[in-house]
Order: structure tokens, then C-alpha cells, then sequence
């Protein structure tokens, strides 16, 4: 069974179960500096995590740009080759490995943008903890914030935007153009190898991609969702009270 907390008083009662009164305060104290820390922490890796996508995304493309400008200069080898077996394993080695490449930047892309997710849900948990904890200690100050901007015109000034989110949208936008380059790249490489004159040749070339694609969205997330997801799924807390 799920053990849920539905309030602020709640969230105290069950911080401060079995603390003696006189270390009350200073239980809230530590818990509030501990959500502070952490929180920062959190932001902290969800920069670097950003950093480690980007670097090795952007190393993907490079070497998906190279295979593909390389593969008009071995189409000319294999021209020159007068070895047909030779010829046969170097276009079915370029094709592998720009499929491949493609695979590549989809799979890092994918595992981004639920970093991304992933990650928002620890700051937004700690968020939730310091907003509790600090109205007994300083005050609603992370409650309390600037009216913003709300013309976007205004092009010279801030703008209420998450930036949280704008990197989400970003990994996301990443993965769907992996998506559009293996299915286009599929095709292109399907058609100058088969050479196929039927349309349902195409189709089926076409479902078996994309049941690639979606088998390997499908795996990536059920084998990284976290303990939160688990014990939801499952009905059961294991131990572990949750905020609603």
C-alpha cells in the first residue's frame, strides 16, 4: 500500500515522528539545509549530464557526417575494384555502419531527453521539501518571486521560461530527427541495394524499421524507470512515503 502525505502538517508530522520536543527545531533545521544542498546538487549534475549528452551526441554527428561524405569516395573504390566479393563487403560495411551511427544518435538522443525527465523529478522533489520546511524557518521565500514579463515582444527583457524544459524540448527534437534519418537513410539504402518494384516491398521494409525503433524505445524505458515508477506500478512503497 501506498503511504501518502496530502498536506503540510501531514509532511511535519511524519518528519518529526519519534524526535523528542526539544530537538524539534533543530531536526527542521537540518532537513531544510539537507533539501537546500541537495537540491543544488541536483541542478549541479543535471548541467554536467547535459554536458556528457551533448558532447557525445555532437561526436555522433561528426562521425555520421564523415561516413557519409566518405561514402561517395568508396563507392569509388568499389567501382575500381575489380573483385566483386571485395565490392559487396565494402558497400555492405558503409551501410552497416551508417545504420548504425543513426542507431547510435537515436539511442543517446532517447536516453537524454529521459535523463532530462528523470532529472526533473529530483529537483522538483526537493523543491517541494524546501517549500514545506521553510515557512517554519525564514519564511515563504523561494514562494515568494518577481511578477514577470508576460509580453513576448519584448524582446530586450526577461521572459518566464523553464529553462529545464527548453533542454527537454531539445533532446526531444534530437531524437525525433534520429528517428526521420534512420527511416529516410533506411529507405535510401534499402532502395539502391533491392532495387524493389512492389509497394508492399516498401511497407514492410517500413514496419520493420520502426518496430526496431519503437522495440528499442520500449526496452530503454521500461529498464530505466526508477523505484518511483515501480512502487506506483506495483501499489506497493516499500517502505517509502510519498507527497502528493
Amino acid at each position: 500500500m501506498i503511504k501518502l502525505l496530502t498536506s503540510k502538517e501531514d509532511y511535519i508530522e511524519h518528519l518529526l515522528k519519534d524526535v523528542p520536543e526539544h530537538r524539534r527545531l533543530s531536526v527542521i533545521q537540518e532537513a531544510y539545509k539537507n533539501a537546500l544542498d541537495t537540491r543544488k546538487f541536483e541542478i549541479d549534475l543535471y548541467w554536467k549530464r547535459a554536458t556528457y549528452f551533448w558532447t557525445f551526441i555532437a561526436a555522433i554527428f561528426i562521425g555520421f557526417y564523415t561516413i557519409i561524405n566518405q561514402n561517395e569516395l568508396f563507392k569509388i573504390e568499389i567501382i575500381e575494384t575489380s573483385i566483386t566479393q571485395q565490392k559487396e563487403s565494402i558497400e555492405i560495411l558503409v551501410d552497416i555502419m551508417i545504420f548504425g551511427v543513426s542507431l547510435l544518435g537515436y539511442i543517446f538522443s532517447l536516453g537524454w531527453y529521459f535523463v532530462n525527465r528523470g532529472s526533473k523529478v529530483w529537483q522538483e522533489n526537493w523543491e517541494r521539501h524546501i517549500g514545506f520546511l521553510e515557512d517554519y524557518l525564514n519564511g515563504p521565500l523561494f514562494k515568494t518571486v518577481i511578477k514577470p514579463n508576460l509580453y513576448f515582444t519584448y524582446l530586450n527583457s526577461s521572459y518566464p521560461y523553464s529553462v529545464s524544459k527548453v533542454n527537454q524540448m531539445l533532446s526531444l527534437f534530437v531524437t525525433i530527427f534520429w528517428y526521420i534519418i534512420i527511416n529516410a537513410l533506411s529507405f535510401i539504402l534499402f532502395i539502391d541495394r533491392f532495387k524493389p518494384k512492389c509497394f508492399i516491398v516498401y511497407f514492410l521494409f517500413f514496419v520493420v524499421v520502426n518496430l526496431i525503433l519503437v522495440s528499442v524505445t520500449h526496452m530503454f524505458h521500461k529498464e530505466t524507470v526508477s523505484f518511483m515508477h515501480k512502487d506506483w506500478e506495483e501499489g506497493n512503497s516499500n517502505g517509502r512515503t510519498y507527497i502528493n
